[in-house]
């Protein structure tokens, strides 16, 4: 297995991850949702209904990836109250171990299917991702009616990993 096959080919300035044999353009966002099993049925389907409209503006050929990394922590006490059932409360879960979890949603621009590019030709030259970047940007106030956080991931950050 050559593991080159699954690196990026490039990481553009504006943090575009240029991948692959066909230079498919992705971009990397930090995912906040809110908590499904606080949410109600109605607002669920209005969540989901948004998503999909979402989807719509971004148009065809768009990949989607969701990726959600769960680890371990343990709870500390944040701020101290002289509320009792507050502070009851803090020092009840104090240092208990609970999971984190952080999502990732990747948006990737693929060539359309009836044209064959390769990186070094034209398809990653002549589509300009910052419009797609600008696109995705201008479809996220949807999403934002459902509490949901899409921060996009610097080239920095992907490359540091920190």
């Amino acid at each position: 297995m050559n593991f080159s096959e699954f690196m990026p080919y490039d990481i553009s300035d504006s943090g575009a991850i240029i991948s692959d044999h066909r230079a498919s353009i992705t971009f990397a966002f930090e995912l906040k949702l809110p908590l499904l099993y606080t949410i109600e049925e109605n607002d669920y389907s209005l969540l989901i209904e948004n998503f999909r409209k979402f989807t719509e503006l971004l148009g065809e050929d768009v990949l989607y990836h969701k990726q959600d990394i769960y680890h371990k922590d343990n709870y500390s006490l944040i701020s101290k109250s002289n509320d009792f059932v507050e502070s009851s409360y803090a020092m009840h879960f104090n240092e208990r171990p609970f999971l984190k979890m952080k999502s990732y949603l990747y948006i990737t621009k693929v060539p359309p299917k009836d044209k064959s590019y390769l990186v070094n030709n034209d398809f990653a030259k002549s589509f300009n991702e910052k419009d797609f970047f600008n696109q995705i940007m201008n479809s996220v106030d949807i999403l934002k009616k459902n509490n949901f956080e899409l921060r996009h991931i610097p080239k920095e950050k992907i490359i540091t990993n920190k």
